[in-house]
């Protein structure tokens, strides 16, 4: 993952940040740097204080006036059938909804499942796996981020 000195979140910029995002917790930005240069693995961050000069708590009750997150997964729906079949066998619901459903058949263009029948992308903007990832697949340059 490369550094980006801009994504950086401040007492300014504190209300980007969520509760129980992961990332990195510094006084300066050279720590930070330093910190994903040697490996060093992201902590969760615990709470947010919008008053304070120190507004970022990881896990143990550390406070830090720098936090950088660790970036989101992006996905994009899938192409067609070929790049769909290894997820063939996944639960999926409506988003939202407790309801799981099996894929029952799908080509080169859309799904059916649950007397539905949906494009990749309609699929993809209403549904998600049962864990809760996207109906899609990760973007490109994205290998360490992968789902199971």
């Amino acid at each position: 993952m490369e550094f980006d000195k801009s994504k950086i979140l401040t007492v300014v910029t504190a209300d980007q940040a969520k509760v129980g995002q992961k990332g990195w917790f510094a006084v300066l930005p050279e720590y930070i740097k330093e910190s994903m240069s040697s490996g060093q693995e992201p902590s969760v961050l615990s709470n947010i204080d919008l008053d304070s000069p120190t507004p970022f708590t990881r896990e143990g009750g550390y406070e830090w006036p720098l936090f950088y997150p660790t970036p989101e997964p992006t996905y994009r729906p899938f192409k067609n059938a070929e790049e769909f079949a290894p997820y063939r066998d996944r639960w999926v619901r409506i988003k939202d909804e407790a309801d799981i459903y099996r894929v029952e058949s799908y080509n080169g263009l859309e799904v059916e499942f649950s007397q539905a029948v949906l494009s990749f992308t309609e699929a993809f903007e209403c549904c998600e796996f049962d864990d809760g990832t996207p109906f899609g697949v990760l973007e490109e340059g994205q290998d360490d981020q992968k789902r199971d």
